[in-house]
């Protein structure tokens, strides 16, 4: 019996050969795909400065059997290149906590003509698009369609009641902190309903209130709790206007399988 370790070193040697080579190839297509596919453009960086115009924003929120939030908003531009953000962070947060799976059907249009977007792709709450020469607003519509069920996240909205998150049915321009953007909200509810909110009133007109116009961040920061069963009580009724709402209904969001108010 001769020395078979010799033998084991050549069969050992075509294996490694296609081990190495292996590694290459893939090194390689991964090099690639690294180089061909280029990076987004930047996002702005905010800065403090007055955005020129008011946002105008109005919320349909009337499919409450749905749980769909229809949304018109008009925002004053200049033509060229030009980032809209849906929001990430909200108010107490901890996290990127934007519902942007939720958006959905965004349609952009300048003087009646659709513009084409396109979704970043490193930065999914980042939107690209050029403005029409002349144009001088753009005008969106978009839905919110928040949960129907509590495995796909926080219901905030049934037959009886709602709350309205104003971040999760706006777009705004990047480059601007979200205190120098102004915006006038309007929300139309169902018959009958009443509504809490920090924002003060501007006009109503049916079931539409339109309220007087904030910033951004006092928006974001103001959501809205409406429903059926609404009652306003005079805190001090000599005094300044303060006013404490209670919502009734608890019961009726058992029945539509909510376990507790704080669900909304």
């Amino acid at each position: 019996m001769g020395d078979m370790r010799p033998l084991r070193q050549e069969s050992d040697m075509p294996s490694r050969s296609v081990i190495a080579l292996c590694l290459l190839a893939g090194w390689a297509i991964a090099a690639s795909a690294q180089t061909s596919t280029p990076l987004p453009p930047p996002i702005a960086e905010p800065q403090d400065r007055p955005y020129p115009g008011v946002i105008r924003l109005a919320v349909d929120a009337t499919d409450v059997a749905r749980h769909i939030f229809r949304v018109r908003e008009t925002i004053p531009v200049e033509s060229g290149a030009l980032t809209l953000l849906y929001p990430k962070w909200g108010p107490g947060t901890h996290g990127p906590v934007g519902r942007i799976d939720s958006l959905s059907g965004l349609v952009i249009r300048a003087d009646g003509q659709r513009v084409e977007w396109a979704r970043d792709t490193v930065d999914m709450y980042a939107f690209y698009l050029t403005v029409p020469a002349g144009a001088r607003s753009l005008d969106l519509e978009f839905q919110f369609l928040s949960a129907t069920d509590d495995n796909q996240g926080r219901i905030v909205t049934t037959p009886e009641m709602l709350n309205l998150q104003w971040l999760s049915v706006v777009l705004y321009p990047a480059g601007y902190f979200a205190r120098q953007i102004t915006v006038e909200a309007s929300v139309r509810m169902p018959d009958e309903w009443q509504f809490a909110t920090a924002l003060e009133v501007a006009s109503t007109a049916g079931a539409t209130t339109t309220f007087k116009q904030a910033s951004l961040e006092v928006l974001v920061d103001s959501p809205m709790f409406a429903g059926r069963h609404v009652k306003r009580v005079d805190l001090d009724p000599s005094g300044l206007p303060v006013h404490h709402r209670c919502r009734r209904g608890h019961d009726q969001l058992r029945r539509a399988g909510v376990g507790h108010p704080g669900q909304l």
